[in-house]
């Protein structure tokens, strides 16, 4: 490493101290070194003429450039009659200083007001670019001088002419006027087009406009006239201008409202728009478009009255609106349209892989609301709203009559004639064993998971966690609850997992999502909330659990609390419909706010405790809801009564 740096820093040493021969060389390098061999070589790019400019800071005189001829015209100062022009021109161009002495390419050639051509190249030439890298000089001339200069990059095979033509300019005076203003450049050149502006007051127009030179009056155009060989003076009077018609065609899909009926010249005009439901402005337009309308925003315009009658149109459009497919899981779904309009008919038409058939087409408007769909064999339909929309269709797999459960090395094969019969039935899927074969104590658990289409069908266990000594083994029964109506052949349905851990385990699981959160229903224990979470269907609960919201919301169908189960909730805000079918129910710190019932107790105790009614009402048709609230006002009572205990609790029960 050391001496590769020792070899860049040379490089560097010896090129920059070489750097000032090379103004000197056209193609220099450098060669030899003390650290190694370094050579390299300077290349200053492209030697050329790019342009010849007039150097304004310097220069007197004012000009005019015309890029198409490559033309300047000095000016002779107006106050100056009869005087001269002084100006500097510039000959610039890339690294001109880097030119040899024997370069015979650039070359410059003049053409005198005489017709005298002469050349400037060679020594003299590279001296001066290389000193200030252009060529320049002065020239001072009087009006009617023309002068041509040119250059060449490629020894004369081309050139480039500029040429420079000196006129004197006369001063355009402009006198003040009533009721309106001119103006004008203050000054020209004899045989230019000279442009007055004119602007009245409002309610004013133009009367007269006279161009003086001298005792000589100058004809005026459109405002407009051709300057003399001396000064002018621009004289202007006003007169009031009578009231002009405004008149607002009729509009499809929308109208147009002027703030006034009529107007004099120069009156701002401003024009309303008021498109009809779901239609948008198109055109507006004032004397089909050669008055000039300026946007405010979108509902109002304004344009400047002219000297004459106007007319307005407008024309409107429907708010064309997009339908949006989403991608589906087994299947695919299209439109007859993908544009339209509210009101318009669009027909859907879907295609399912094998094995899948269409479950369900629903179609969303932009606020996330639900579409009316005529739901057809082959394809549905629905009214375009005026909004863009979203199309989504979910495939569910075609029902079978048998399957496999498959995990690790056990296998449970089930018909419909197997005992599963409805959605209540339960069956013995297998056995998981578990041997210590270490020395070392460690505590086993087993637990099921569902997969994610296959929520409904809980396992559970006979026995929790086991503290195996060395050469001991225990056995875990799974029992799968629900039947799984939806199988493909083979395939998995849930996974069976063998905890093994030296300590105890978690006090609690931390759940983001609804089937994290069904798995650990099933295994019991204590759950934290990680996210937001909906259940697709009801939970049944048979197993004791905690359940910490932590400030989420729980948000489904329902859940279920099984007999003889504990079961407490806090923390958050539960939409889930709790019905306790015989356990002990303990909801703390919570917010009910389910739209039917919040909370209903069919058997065993429901404890509520700081914990507040939102949505819905407590119905006990069997058991008791004891609560620290009057519950009054959110009580079932044609179902229920509450007793005041005394002690600041009620309890509930069915009448």
């Amino acid at each position: 490493m050391k001496k590769f740096l020792s070899f860049l820093l040379t490089f560097v040493m010896l090129f920059s101290l070489s750097m000032p021969a090379f103004a000197a060389e056209a193609d220099p390098t450098v060669n030899g070194g003390t650290s190694g061999d370094v050579s390299g070589t300077f290349n200053p790019g492209t030697v050329e003429f790019t342009g010849i400019t007039v150097d304004a800071e310097n220069t007197s005189s004012d000009y005019r450039y015309d890029e198409t001829t490559k033309t300047y015209t000095i000016l002779i100062p107006a106050d100056d009659v009869g005087g001269r022009s002084v100006f500097v021109i510039d000959v610039v161009g890339n690294n001109l200083k880097y030119i040899p002495d024997t370069d015979t390419q650039l070359s410059l050639k003049f053409e005198d007001a005489s017709g005298s051509v002469y050349e400037e190249a060679g020594y003299y030439l590279v001296q001066m670019l290389r000193d200030h890298d252009r060529y320049g000089w002065s020239i001072y001339d009087e009006d009617g001088h023309c002068e041509k200069i040119s250059y060449t990059n490629d020894g004369g095979e081309s050139w480039t002419t500029y040429t420079f033509n000196v006129k004197q300019s006369y001063f355009v005076t402009v006198n003040a006027s009533e009721n309106g203003t001119v103006t004008a450049n203050e000054y020209a050149i004899a045989g230019e087009t000279v442009n007055l502006t004119v602007t009245p007051d409002e309610g004013y127009e133009l009367n007269t406009l006279t161009v003086m030179n001298g005792e000589t009056e100058i004809t005026v155009t459109d405002n407009k006239f051709e300057m003399p060989a001396g000064a002018v003076t621009v004289t202007a009077t006003f007169k009031e201008a009578p009231p002009q018609k405004i008149t607002v065609g009729a509009s499809e899909n929308g109208s147009v409202t002027a703030d006034h009926s009529e107007a004099t010249v120069g009156t701002t005009v401003t024009l309303t728009v008021t498109p009809a439901e779901d239609c948008r402005l198109v055109t507006l337009t004032v004397n089909d478009g050669a008055v000039e309308v300026t946007k405010v925003n979108d509902t109002t315009y304004t344009f400047v009255m002219p000297k004459a009658e106007v007319s307005v149109t407008a024309t409107f459009e429907k708010i064309p609106r997009t339908v949006t497919i989403e991608d589906s899981e087994n299947g695919t779904v299209s439109a007859d349209k993908l544009t339209t309009v509210a009101g318009e008919i669009v027909t859907l038409t879907w295609t399912a892989v094998e094995g899948y058939e269409l479950d369900k087409i629903t179609v969303t408007d932009a606020n996330g609301d639900e579409v009316a769909v005529d739901q057809g064999l082959s394809t549905c339909t629905f009214t375009m709203p005026a909004s863009d929309v979203t199309v989504k269709a979910v495939f569910e797999v075609i029902r079978i009559v048998s399957a496999d459960l498959v995990w690790g090395s056990l296998a449970y094969s089930y018909t419909d004639e197997n005992g599963w019969q409805n959605q209540s039935s339960e069956a013995n899927a297998g056995t998981v064993t578990v041997t210590n074969t270490g020395n070392v104590p460690f505590n086993v658990k087993a637990t099921y998971s569902a997969e994610t289409d296959y929520m409904n069908i809980r396992g559970t266990f006979d026995n929790g966690v086991t503290t195996l000594a060395a050469g001991e083994n225990q056995s875990f029964k799974l029992t799968l609850h629900n039947k799984p109506e939806q199988v493909l052949n083979g395939q998995k349905i849930g996974t069976v997992t063998v905890h093994i851990s030296e300590t105890e385990f978690a006090d609690y699981v931390t759940v983001t999502n609804e089937l994290e959160l069904l798995n650990a229903l099933t295994d019991g224990g204590a759950i934290k909330f990680n996210n937001d979470i909906t259940l697709s269907g009801a939970v049944e609960i048979g197993s004791d659990v905690a359940i910490d919201l932590n400030g989420f919301t729980f948000d489904g169908n329902a859940l279920l609390i099984l007999e003889n189960v504990a079961m407490s909730i806090s923390g958050g805000t539960i939409e889930a419909y709790p019905r306790n079918n015989g356990g002990n129910l303990t909801i703390s710190n919570c917010t009910l706010n389910d739209a039917g019932y919040a909370l209903q107790n069919i058997a065993g105790t429901t404890t509520l405790s700081n914990t507040t009614v939102t949505g819905g009402t407590l119905i006990a048709t069997g058991g008791t809801i004891i609560c620290d609230f009057n519950p009054e006002a959110c009580l079932a009572t044609s179902y229920s009564v509450a007793a005041d205990n005394g002690d600041g609790t009620w309890t509930i029960t069915a009448k």
